[in-house]
């Protein structure tokens, strides 16, 4: 992610969870590793195959 599109998502309300501390946007790995697990969508099946 770039910093810009971080940027909006704060101010959006959107993205992993974060903390300001002055200037300083802090991000914990563990609050955006489960916040990526819930954007994972499964990739749906295709029809056909083999037979």
């Amino acid at each position: 992610m770039t910093v810009e599109t971080l940027r909006r998502w704060e101010a959006q309300r959107f993205g992993p969870p974060c903390v300001r501390a002055g200037r300083k946007v802090y991000y914990r790995r563990d609050g955006v590793h489960d916040w990526l697990q819930l954007q994972e969508v499964p990739s749906p099946r295709r029809g056909g195959g083999r037979r």
